[in-house]
């Protein structure tokens, strides 16, 4: 299992969120941790080195340190601006 770190960013997001959306965050989360690969999608270009997952409609960015098991978020936010 992988232990999840937040951004100062990716906190401030989540924390602004309504309890609905984080709920749908924390299960994603949940999800990810146990294996960050399955699901996720690897970026490409300007974002080379992260993942991406749909938490719909928001996505969630991250990269992943294997060896230490460690994935630090790095934003969540609306899909239509997350990559802008």
């Amino acid at each position: 299992m992988y232990k999840i770190f937040l951004s100062r960013e990716a906190d401030k997001s989540y924390e602004r969120l309504p309890l609905v959306e984080k709920k749908k965050i924390d299960k994603v989360l949940a999800r990810i941790s146990q294996d960050p690969y399955r699901l996720s999608k690897k970026l490409q270009g300007e974002f080379a080195g992260l993942y991406a997952i749909r938490a719909w409609p928001y996505r969630i960015t991250y990269t992943v340190e294997a060896f230490s098991k460690k994935i630090f978020i790095v934003a969540i936010a609306h899909r239509q601006s997350i990559y802008k």
